[in-house]
């Protein structure tokens, strides 16, 4: 006949009520001495790659940033699996490997390969930044706002100029940012014999067109739509 922890319970009452009774205390014990943690140090094994070129629409972020980044970083060692994602004035790259797979070796070999594709990106994109995915760095907390009394404009400066300083100064805030909305624009034109009398250099006035007009470019086409675009006007002399 099978044993039967019942039957053996009811038949020895006293050794059953003095093990519950040592299972309570020693749960009673420890129960405010366990480490408790919201986010638990978990090693995933996935690194990330993110670049941020500000004013920049997503399809000219995928074409001129993220396919480069793919290709270079495609043949880092171990890699298993990597999926992108383009978004306005920036893009992730994300590198999964298999479990257990030496996070810093990989580290390094994927750092080489973003030396190699460094020198095939915009010169005047931010650095891009190579580290491993923590999922206790993912941003706790989003939100989006909109107005029917402001503008998107305003909205973006009371967001940067009132919301984030406030939220920055909350003890245990490590950082906020704002991304987003549309960004006042200021229009200068300048005029070659009074820029000549100021000892203003005319090619200096050309090269800052050329950029500008290089950001228009690739500005998103919702943004040069509604007119908020503002940019350099460089006369001829003979104007």
């Amino acid at each position: 006949m099978a044993w039967n922890p019942a039957n053996a319970a009811i038949r020895r009452p006293v050794g059953t009520l003095a093990l519950a009774s040592v299972v309570f205390v020693l749960g009673w014990f420890f129960v405010d001495r366990l480490p408790v943690d919201l986010l638990p140090p978990i090693e995933y094994p996935q690194i990330r790659v993110t670049v941020n070129y500000p004013g920049v629409a997503p399809e000219v972020m995928e074409q001129q940033v993220t396919l480069v980044l793919e290709q270079n970083l495609a043949a880092t060692e171990g890699l298993v699996t990597i999926d992108s994602r383009a978004s306005q004035g920036r893009t992730n790259v994300n590198l999964l490997f298999e479990y257990g797979t030496n996070l810093d070796l990989a580290l390094q070999d994927a750092a080489r390969h973003l030396e190699l594709a460094r020198t095939q990106l915009p010169p005047d994109i931010e650095p891009p930044r190579l580290y491993k995915f923590d999922a206790s760095q993912d941003p706790v907390w989003q939100a989006g706002f909109s107005s029917t009394v402001r503008s998107e404009a305003e909205v973006r400066d009371w967001v940067e100029n009132r919301l984030v300083p406030q939220l920055i100064a909350i003890h245990g805030v490590s950082g906020v940012e704002a991304a987003g909305g549309q960004e006042r624009e200021v229009e200068i034109s300048a005029k070659v014999p009074r820029a000549s009398s100021a000892r203003i250099r005319t090619a200096w006035c050309a090269s800052t067109a050329t950029s500008t007009r290089r950001w228009r470019t690739s500005a998103p086409s919702w943004l040069r739509s509604t007119g908020v675009w503002r940019g350099w006007s460089c006369p001829s002399s003979t104007a």
